[in-house]
């Protein structure tokens, strides 16, 4: 899955700022569109970082809205910049992966900050090979050829945690993810053990990966609604960002305050609830312990 993660942070930014002048301007997509003489579809697309802008669109557009002519002309180069694919193995990606996931993909290179919890399963980026290939052979009935494809695009994915940098990462589990065998004891073993290591070499290292464990005496919490990934970017133009994962696998986004704000309060209780450090190696030991026996 390689990717440029400057690129990836341009093709952010221009999204950006492109929806911020529209806001600014006070258009809706319909009425920008119509303004332009474009078809909704193209500024939608536009919008969206759907292939590669054309530049001469960008300045245009930002001009029509008012934006001062420096930042027209800044984006009008990224937009020259930017290659028509961020993702070079989009195609394969594409071919096991539903669109708005590979839009994640892509987002979570340009991001400066991952934040995610999940109340079931170890997250896809921190899942070992063995891990992945039960859940998903087993649990969402993946054929073979398929989880192949999906685990080596995660076991590429992974270099992400060990970029100078890439975004930094926080995970918040709970603990009866570590309590639910998938697979042989061996398996989770070795998938506890890797995020032991992750515990291990964690901020207080230097690193960019933090990893919480929100434990079941904790009791009933907002979590109990779902996973969900918080994406954070440093540029003034771009709001956070929402990813959500629906039952069937349908994964989709949304990026206005009002929606997002209330799943940034759910992580900072569940980060709150969740077990010190110290505490959290001592009941991963335990676990390691057990499937030893």
């Amino acid at each position: 899955m390689a990717i440029d993660y400057e690129l990836a942070v341009e093709r952010r930014r221009l999204r950006g700022a492109l929806r911020k002048w529209r806001r600014i301007a006070g258009h809706s997509q319909q009425q920008a569109a119509s303004a332009m003489g474009w078809s909704l579809s193209k500024l939608v697309r536009l919008e969206n970082g759907s292939g590669k802008p054309i530049p001469a669109d960008v300045l245009a557009l930002l001009t029509h809205y008012g934006a001062p002519a420096d930042d027209a002309r800044e984006f009008y180069e990224v937009a020259r910049r930017l290659p028509s694919r961020i993702l070079q193995n989009e195609e394969t990606l594409r071919s096991v992966f539903n669109p708005a996931y590979v839009s994640y993909l892509e987002a979570e290179r340009g991001s400066s900050q991952v934040r995610q919890w999940h109340p079931s399963m170890v997250p896809g980026i921190l899942q070992t090979e063995e891990y992945a290939y039960q859940l998903l052979t087993k649990a969402f009935k993946r054929s073979h050829e398929d989880a192949k494809r999906i685990i080596d695009a995660r076991l590429e994915r992974q270099n992400l945690l060990d970029l100078e940098t890439g975004p930094r990462f926080h995970f918040i589990l709970d603990e009866g993810i570590l309590l639910r065998p998938v697979g042989s004891a061996q398996t989770m073993r070795k998938q506890i053990e890797k995020i032991v290591a992750l515990v291990d070499d964690g901020p207080g290292n230097n690193k960019r990966v933090l990893v919480q464990v929100l434990p079941l005496s904790a009791g009933l919490t907002p979590g109990i609604r779902g996973p969900f990934i918080l994406l954070e970017f440093d540029d003034d133009d771009s709001q956070d960002v929402l990813f959500m994962e629906t039952p069937k696998g349908d994964f989709f986004s949304k990026d206005e305050k009002e929606e997002v704000e209330p799943y940034q309060i759910i992580f900072g209780e569940l980060e709150e609830l969740s077990m010190s450090i110290e505490s959290m190696r001592e009941r991963i030991d335990r676990l390691i312990e057990q499937l030893h026996d």
